[in-house]
């Protein structure tokens, strides 16, 4: 119920209906993340229904063609939909239907864990609300759409933690991840290896049991990357240059700043913004007022019941949190008070954090926060870089936006605040009306936010910038598009004037709808990796075609490369056309001679 109305009320049911699609297409300040998304799974539902692996898209991309898990078109439903869409040749989403799941399935999972700790129910669906409304979760829905499966984290908290432990649960949810979103896997992974850590007991017959549980979930996590198609470039394209860049900063958890937001609108207008790093906007995972305000007035709680000397304990770490804050990264005085008041929630509880399975869940906890702020750790605008050898950047590189993985100490906070809180107040009615408060202050503070987030999901028409009338004799003579030279994020190189006249950089946007609506194949696209050696022989063979002038009958040639672009114009044949259609650089094949083509609009480069 909870996640149905925070859905209701942020959403509106905007991008909800399968075949309203143009929702996809509304770039988000440079983010063209949902189109990509969109475009790959048009090209998977109509690919051929026998594939191995199941999600290989033949038609998109370098030879071989590519993946659903290249496009982050959400692998487990673009297999699911496909055998009941791949038929008819309407625009079809489910990406709207997704957002709808998250919210239902981050507020069932945030329900189960809270209750783990809280035998009230009415205080576990107030505290739900403190998930489902989490600026971080929320600010996902507009940018990248399957990275909003943070209910997989909060499922695998609470499977660590409930005592009805099943290697099958686990097993599912780890191989889920990876159809998923490679980036939610490792969380998921390390939690089950903390789980299994925490059973584990000095006997052989223990230990015996573990290797086998580890075992069997290493084969379902190969079995789903395999099948999901995060192979398919080879590992040579899994790491990616920027290790460090889209860190977290160290007081994330305290910063309502996101830098994609548009000036003016905020996650909160009482909490002030700390200066970051141009890409931690990665790692956000700001709290929220109701949070703070929560744990600010159970901290005070806890003062007031205290022996002087405890008292004196708690309210020096908040004023020295304070000072140290304000002084060292010139922070507000709020956001030391609130990291004081977490630190005191802390101190006071200490007890109930030493157990085996509460350390062992605090040493992946700190394992993945460090590395979520990577090899440069910034508090506010103060950077500290550490040298890592080569030979380990590049292995970390195959996660190198490591400021999601923040999330995990995102949500053990929200959690801990709540349950920590509930055990404070001894009255449930006065609890309930703290959370009371804590919602109504959490929702007055994101109300810009939230907003911006309703502007992402309306179905406004975006139309493609292919206006000439000689794209429809295209689409009846060709097959192929062939970008010259192809990339995994095909733009102009600006540096000719033949270059200056496409009116916009997302080449592969404009080329991907025309291919897809018309079952072409076409060999550059988005990619979340890039296939670079493949690109590499490709880029050789075409040089080849166009030094001889070996043109495709069947295919479409687009330059993006400017030495390519002039040597094809030197070398092409009289029958060919080549020149600039709507601003673009293309050669048509034996379409010189085609008496009913409209070529009013063509600007021949002959």
């Amino acid at each position: 119920m909870i996640g149905i109305v925070v859905y209701s009320y942020v959403v509106r049911f905007q991008g909800f209906w399968p075949f309203h699609t143009s929702w996809l297409f509304n770039i988000r300040e440079e983010n063209v993340d949902a189109s990509a998304n969109y475009l790959g799974w048009e090209f998977f539902r109509h690919g051929p229904l026998s594939l191995w692996p199941i999600s290989s898209i033949p038609g998109l991309g370098p030879i071989g063609g590519s993946s659903v898990a290249m496009t982050d078109s959400l692998p487990f439903l673009a297999i699911a939909f496909k055998p009941f869409t791949f038929w008819f040749d309407t625009p079809f989403q489910y990406f709207g239907l997704w957002i709808f799941a998250c919210f239902v399935l981050q507020a069932i999972f945030a329900g189960k864990l809270l209750s783990l700790w809280v035998s009230n129910n009415l205080v576990v669906l107030l505290g739900v609300t403190f998930f489902v409304m989490s600026p971080a979760f929320l600010d996902r829905m507009r940018f990248h759409l399957p990275l909003a499966a943070h209910w997989l984290i909060l499922a695998s908290i609470y499977f660590y933690f409930t005592k009805q432990r099943k290697l099958i649960h686990w097993v599912l949810l780890g191989g889920l991840s990876v159809f998923v979103h490679p980036y939610l896997a490792p969380i998921v992974g390390l939690m089950f290896i903390a789980s299994e850590l925490s059973e584990i007991k000095m006997n052989k017959k223990s230990i015996s049991l573990a290797i086998r549980n580890l075992f069997l979930y290493l084969v379902m996590q190969i079995f789903a990357a395999f099948q999901s198609g995060l192979l398919v470039f080879g590992l040579g394209s899994t790491g990616k240059e920027g290790l460090g860049d889209f860190s977290a900063n160290l007081l994330t958890l305290f910063d309502p700043a996101r830098q994609s937001l548009s000036p003016g609108n905020r996650w909160s207008n009482y909490i002030q913004d700390i200066p970051e790093g141009s890409y931690q906007y990665e790692g956000f995972a700001y709290l929220g007022s109701g949070v703070f305000a929560i744990a600010f007035v159970a901290c005070l709680l806890m003062v007031f019941r205290s022996s002087k000397i405890t008292g004196l304990v708690y309210i020096t770490a908040i004023i020295v949190s304070a000072l140290l804050l304000t002084y060292f990264f010139s922070v507000g005085h709020s956001t030391g008070l609130l990291l004081g008041s977490l630190f005191s929630l802390v101190i006071g509880t200490w007890k109930s954090l030493l157990s085996k399975k509460v350390s062992i869940f605090l040493f992946i906890l700190m394992s993945l926060t460090l590395f979520s702020f990577s090899n440069r750790w910034s508090a506010a605008d103060s950077t500290i870089v550490f040298s890592i050898p080569s030979g380990l950047e590049w292995a970390l590189s195959v996660f190198r936006t490591t400021g999601r993985f923040i999330w995990l100490a995102l949500y053990s906070a929200i959690l801990f605040v709540l349950v920590a809180s509930s055990r404070i107040f001894k009255s449930h009615f006065a609890f309930v009306l703290i959370l009371l408060l804590g919602n109504f202050v959490g929702l007055m503070e994101s109300r810009g936010g939230v907003g911006i987030i309703r502007s992402a999901f309306k179905n406004e028409v975006n139309e493609s910038t292919f206006s000439d009338p000689l794209w429809l004799s295209i689409a009846k003579e060709y097959r192929h598009i062939v970008v010259v030279n192809p990339s995994s994020s095909p733009k102009l190189e600006q540096t000719t004037t033949d270059f200056f006249e496409f009116p916009v950089p997302y080449l592969w946007q404009d080329l991907g709808r025309f291919a897809a609506k018309r079952k072409m194949t076409i060999n550059a696209f988005y990619f979340s990796r890039s296939p670079d050696l493949k690109y590499s022989f490709e880029s050789d063979q075409l040089r080849d075609v166009i030094v001889n002038g070996r043109y495709d009958r069947n295919t479409i040639y687009v330059f993006t490369d400017a030495p390519m672009w002039i040597l094809a114009k030197i070398n092409h044949r009289d029958q060919d056309l080549i020149g600039l259609l709507d601003g673009l650089p293309v050669l048509l094949p034996d379409l010189a001679g085609c008496r009913s083509c409209d070529l009013t609009g063509f600007q021949s480069k002959v």
